[in-house]
């Protein structure tokens, strides 16, 4: 997120959108790997703070509507749940490697099922996308294979479409300069030091 603003209108940092009326599908898969420990506040608060980021993105960008909507990888929903609850009109594509995952987002959320293929270059799609939400999945990919993974998402995205994707910050990078082992297994961590790193390359 952006850093505060010196004081003054010219400076002023715009505020995120309130959610607090969006009410998502509670249900959880059985097999969802991001609910840890059952957390279930901390799940839902991931979820809603994508939401955020990701109407933000349409102030930013000027696009109040998203009618055709990408979730890739999608997971069990953690985040595709809160684009259905405020999207409600959208075309919500689910695409994941873990196939129950899509199934799952299909069924409880009214998504398309996509199935992915660890080669994204295989992946496709029948018509662009006015949204791609991608959370964190370059973190567990080799720093090398970013580049094509991003000439995917360009292809995929509709003209004037929008792109908002996440990386572990700077916080995670340190953890991991300072020794830190207790994080994600599931995370390339060299890729996520490559990304902390990476404003000042």
């Amino acid at each position: 997120l952006p850093a505060p603003a010196p004081r003054g209108d010219a400076h002023r940092v715009m505020p995120l959108a309130d959610t607090s009326t969006v009410q998502p599908n509670p249900l959880i898969a059985p097999g969802d790997g991001m609910l840890y420990q059952d957390r279930r506040e901390e799940y839902f608060a991931i979820g809603r703070r994508a939401l955020e980021l990701i109407q933000f993105s349409g102030t930013l960008c000027d696009k109040p509507h998203y009618p055709r909507i990408l979730d890739l990888p999608c997971g069990h929903g953690r985040v595709l749940r809160w684009l259905r609850a405020h999207y409600h009109y959208a075309k919500i594509t689910a695409c994941d490697l873990d196939t129950d995952g899509v199934d799952f987002c299909a069924k409880t959320f009214g998504a398309v099922p996509v199935h992915s293929r660890p080669d994204l270059a295989q992946v496709q799609f029948p018509e662009p996308f006015d949204l791609i939400w991608c959370g964190s999945l370059l973190t567990h990919l080799p720093p090398e294979t970013w580049p094509s993974v991003l000439d995917c998402f360009e292809r995929w995205t509709a003209e004037c479409g929008v792109i908002v994707l996440t990386l572990q910050g700077r916080f995670y990078t340190s953890l991991l300069a300072r020794g830190r082992t207790d994080i994600a297994e599931n995370i390339d961590k060299t890729a996520a030091v490559y990304a902390g790193m990476g404003d000042v390359r």
